[in-house]
């Protein structure tokens, strides 16, 4: 009996003692599946018809999408593996084709997004950006270009990783939306 509890003991001090290290592999192996970085070519959806770049993930309901990619503040393209420095800010640039419910020659759209860092930690959430500038709504023909704008600045020696990005870009007089997420990485 005394021998049964002393293997039992001596069974539990091992399993107990392998924990960590199981747990310290598991979570190298997760660190570098986040990591992957979107491919460098577009993505073409909708039987050809939106042509997206820098591993934007999107959906689309009741609303046309032609392109989507992403931009630094002057306009230069965001490299197609999504490694910034984060000194500029970075511009999601959607061009829709059709789709937003116009209403007295108005088009009504909300737009949110989500920030979180690699870690799953939020950084920053915002359920509608255009609530106040845009809260008459826009024209038909503004309403075909949205731009979702990510100011963040990293901390002195931050090790690298990457943030993600969740948006949705919604018709507030109709059933359509835009919807999805991507990466941003640093060196």
């Amino acid at each position: 009996m005394m021998r049964k509890v002393l293997y039992q003991g001596l069974y539990f001090l091992l399993i107990v003692s392998l924990l960590p290290s199981c747990q310290f592999r598991c979570n190298v192996g997760e660190q570098n599946d986040k990591k992957k970085r979107p491919a460098n070519h577009p993505v073409v959806k909708y039987g050809g018809n939106t042509i997206i770049y820098n591993g934007i993930e999107l959906e689309a309901h009741e609303v046309k999408v032609k392109k989507a990619y992403l931009v630094f503040k002057d306009g230069e393209r965001v490299p197609d593996n999504n490694v910034v420095d984060f000194t500029k800010s970075v511009k999601m640039v959607v061009f829709i084709d059709s789709g937003w419910t116009v209403h007295d020659n108005r088009v009504l759209l909300g737009a949110s997004e989500k920030i979180t860092n690699d870690a799953g930690r939020e950084l920053l959430s915002e359920k509608d950006l255009f609530k106040k500038t845009y809260e008459e709504g826009v024209s038909p023909e503004n309403a075909t270009s949205i731009w979702l704008t990510v100011n963040l600045a990293l901390i002195n020696d931050s090790e690298p990783g990457f943030i993600t990005v969740s948006f949705t870009i919604w018709d507030k007089k109709g059933i359509g939306y835009v919807r999805g997420q991507y990466r941003l990485y640093t060196n």
